[in-house]
């Protein structure tokens, strides 16, 4: 929602008089944020200029976890974000979990999905990465590289047995909003527009050093327009399936992680190329701890689809008007201590569309942990 000096005021209230509320149970209480520097060679299409400066306050995420009896724990997360014409503040999180036992958990309420691993151990703040940046696909389903649904609201089963840990996820299923340019992903906090269900799982296992991940999902999307859309709202545009693979490796100072998604979407409109087409995303990242406090980290990213410009393009990308693209990021990270970071990013990204130009972006980054 946009907030004003009142409901910023009304906001901070609240978190300030839920801190001052003993509980029965261990409370936590934190918050993360951060400033920065940008530039950018990037063109605006509305005016054909070139390039950009600017300092700019990154988004500030409130977070309070309590163990509210022996075995249940409630958490929420908002936070404050910048949408490009005001503040807005976003529910990131909300849900209850119980243990059942030591090898189950049943959760409920509105939780990151679990599809890989840094979507759901990176969460909202730049403070908790190597990186300014996230990779551009594992962008928040409001961001405007989305492709992904970060988030579900729904029920929740996961816990480990052996060496193996797992969670399967029954949730709201995704819509999109085709009388309007480039819709955001929805995930329907309150409502769900079709009776059918995502389901998502993921399974870990770690041998010798080796993190290894397994995701699944299995997605409808429907029509989301009530007047104006593709189709009637709540029918189903796209039938859609991810595998997702993802890898952490550490051995003394050198930290790998890489995460590879294979997509299909099968398009239920019966409008143009009504086929399955896949695409592939992956990225590949390695970090070296040169001492306590430095630690330089390399990436390189990749989306790719059929983009083609008849009738066999992909009618999900098409709608959400994503590009194909390449990434190549160098970050340098300098922790002063243990509660804030700087970190200088160079990221270099390169379009498959040959009428768009490579962009250049640089970042100085200085994120806070309050705790």
């Amino acid at each position: 929602m946009k907030f004003n000096k009142k409901t910023m005021g009304m906001a901070i209230g609240m978190a300030c008089a839920t801190m001052m509320v003993t509980p029965a149970q261990a409370f936590e209480f934190g918050a993360m944020g951060d400033a920065k520097y940008m530039t950018s060679d990037e063109v605006d299409a509305t005016d054909a200029t070139v390039g950009s400066s600017a300092f700019a306050i990154g988004g500030l995420d409130l977070y309070a976890r309590q163990q509210i009896d022996p075995k249940t724990e409630a958490f929420i997360e908002y936070v404050f974000e910048n949408d490009g014409e005001g503040f807005v503040l976003d529910l990131e999180r909300l849900y209850l979990k119980r243990d059942i036992n030591d090898n189950l958990k049943v959760g409920m309420g509105r939780m990151h999905s679990p599809l890989g691993y840094w979507n759901n151990t990176f969460h909202h703040g730049v403070m908790i990465q190597d990186t300014a940046s996230r990779p551009s696909f594992l962008d928040f389903e409001d961001g405007a590289a989305a492709i992904l649904p970060t988030h579900v609201i729904g029920l929740t089963v996961e816990g480990q047995a052996g060496g193996l840990g797992y969670e399967v996820s029954m949730a709201n299923s995704t819509f999109l909003d085709t009388s309007i340019t480039g819709p955001e992903i929805g995930i329907g906090n309150v409502a769900d527009l079709s009776d059918d269900k995502t389901i998502f799982a993921r399974f870990t296992y770690d041998v010798e050093g080796v993190n290894l991940g397994l995701s699944l999902m299995n997605n409808s999307i429907v029509e989301a327009a009530a007047t104006g859309g593709t189709l009637a709202q709540g029918e189903e545009l796209i039938a859609q399936s991810i595998t997702g693979l993802d890898v952490r490796y550490s051995y003394d100072k050198l930290s790998v992680l890489a995460e590879y998604f294979m997509m299909t979407n099968d398009s239920q409109t019966g409008v143009g190329d009504a086929k399955s087409h896949d695409a592939t995303a992956y990225y590949l990242q390695a970090s070296y701890q040169v001492n306590d406090q430095f630690r330089p980290t390399v990436r390189i990213e990749s989306l790719d689809f059929d983009s083609s410009l008849d009738a066999t393009q992909d009618a999900y990308f098409t709608t959400l008007g994503r590009n194909e693209y390449t990434a190549n990021v160098v970050a340098l990270r300098y922790d002063l201590d243990d509660s804030n970071a700087l970190t200088f990013e160079y990221k270099v990204t390169s379009f498959e569309d040959a009428t768009m130009d490579d962009v250049t972006e640089m970042t100085l980054d200085w994120s806070f942990l309050m705790f």
